[in-house]
């Protein structure tokens, strides 16, 4: 996407949100092919419905207009969905009086104009990590059914009807942001009860913010973390109230200030027409060629960035850490000591075709990194302050 398209696109997504039209001239310029490759960009960051709304709004349906209302029903039905199966999981973890903040989209979706703009691949609800088997139990007599968990801060389900849950028992990420824990482990001692609820409970706004930026960070840093969660950040500024000092102290103490101000820099330029800024321009690019879940490319040159050769990318691939490992077996947290048998064990999962086709994938994007795309990377990544949050220089 060329720099005129990107200018097209977020008039489009200021257009959605901001619910104003276009000029004569962004209208004229929105050709059915460039609306199509605007939309095939969007479809990457999960925001395709926002674009198609602000192409009708403005008098410009889609060519293929089975395939907008598709678009706009989809996510309609989505938020409908999850905020059904949400509603359920409330009244379940109240009637066993377990308590519980629902997290991430749950809350953001509120924040924008109509609920269902703000779609979300699954449900997060955090629990207290004492009440962690209750709420498991609670879940499944919901008949919900276990996933394979893949990280060390939640436990993975899914809904009858299909939705995927999240079930957190701590708001730290998996140690990629060792600075941040110490902020997000008080949780608990500041958390406010929700109106009318016993047991349903409330972040404060600036622990919110932090957590969202928190979030943010952990997935540039693994390759993307796509368009939604800055128009998420535009939002949370300007609607949610929080107190600006305590969020910089926060912010501060987390390691992330150098962070959170190029970021909401770069959604000013997004959602207001700001000025770009050379920070600004790069993480752009960034973020713009990662999509919703980034990609490995981008990952492999954050792992360049910060210091991480060709061989130690692929040692980290064939001897992951305790604390990944223990992922898979979860029996590894009671015997520690069997962390090699488990390490062994692991490689004969390796031998499985699927797994060996994804550690050659990411072992050729490390490979394929140049000296200057390692380069231009660490000076992002220094630019954000991450490569400091993450431990390496």
């Amino acid at each position: 996407m060329n720099r005129e398209e990107a200018i097209l696109f977020f008039a489009l997504l200021r257009s959605s949100i901001g619910s104003f039209r276009l000029g004569e001239a962004e209208r004229e310029s929105l050709t059915p092919e460039l609306q199509s490759r605007l939309i095939k960009t969007a479809a990457k960051h999960d925001i395709a419905h926002l674009l198609i709304s602000a192409l009708g709004d403005n008098g410009l349906p889609m060519q293929g207009e089975a395939y907008a209302n598709q678009a706009i029903y989809t996510a309609v039905y989505r938020d409908e969905q999850r905020r059904f199966v949400l509603e359920e999981i409330c009244a379940a973890f109240e009637g066993a009086k377990i308590p519980f903040i629902p997290l991430k989209g749950a809350v953001i979706r509120s924040y924008y104009p109509e609920p269902w703009m703000r779609t979300s691949c699954d449900i997060d609800v955090l629990v207290k990590s004492a009440d962690a088997d209750r709420a498991k139990a609670v879940l499944l007599d919901m008949g919900c059914t276990r996933g394979e968990d893949s990280t060390v801060h939640d436990y993975s389900f899914s809904s009858p009807s299909g939705v995927h849950i999240e079930l957190h028992y701590t708001l730290t990420q998996d140690g990629v942001l060792p600075q941040s824990d110490s902020v997000l482990e008080r949780v608990w001692d500041t958390a406010q009860p929700a109106r009318g609820s016993t047991c349903r409970y409330e972040m404060t706004g600036e622990l919110f913010v932090f957590y969202h930026l928190v979030h943010m960070a952990k997935h540039i840093l693994r390759g993307g973390c796509g368009v939604r969660p800055f128009v998420d950040l535009w939002l949370l500024e300007g609607k949610m109230p929080f107190d600006r000092t305590l969020l910089r102290q926060m912010l501060e103490t987390g390691g992330l200030w150098e962070f959170y101000t190029a970021v909401i820099a770069l959604s000013r330029v997004w959602m207001e027409n700001a000025p770009h800024t050379d920070t600004t321009r790069k993480l752009e690019e960034y973020v713009l060629t990662g999509g919703v879940y980034g990609t490995a490319a981008n990952a492999a040159k954050t792992q360049a960035a910060g210091g991480v050769g060709k061989l130690g990318s692929f040692m980290e691939l064939m001897f992951l850490s305790r604390e990944s490992l223990q992922i898979i077996y979860p029996k590894l947290k009671e015997h520690p000591r069997l962390m090699p048998l488990y390490q062994v064990r692991r490689w004969l999962r390796i031998f499985d075709k699927t797994k060996r086709r994804r550690i050659r994938h990411l072992t050729d994007a490390r490979n394929s990194v140049s000296d200057e795309e390692s380069r231009n990377t660490a000076q992002l990544m220094q630019s954000l302050g991450l490569l400091k949050t993450n431990g390496r220089s």
